[in-house]
């Protein structure tokens, strides 16, 4: 297999996890599920929505209580 075609396989595969992500991100929101949201931030990560910046985890607890 020559680097191009594993680069390409894995830029596929990569890209079919970030689908996974975002897809359980908008189940998450559907739902109003927090523990699922919570799962797709690291537990540091961070997010910025404009009226809310920061922890994302916070940003999670806050918008599933809307």
């Amino acid at each position: 297999m020559s680097d191009t075609l594993e680069q390409k396989i894995q830029s596929i595969l990569d890209r079919q996890e970030i689908e996974q992500v975002l897809a359980m991100y908008c189940r998450a929101i559907d739902r109003m599920d927090l523990e699922l949201l919570k799962s797709v931030y690291h537990p540091d990560g961070t997010d910025d929505h404009g009226s809310f910046s920061g922890n994302a985890h916070e940003f999670a607890k806050q918008i599933i209580a809307r």
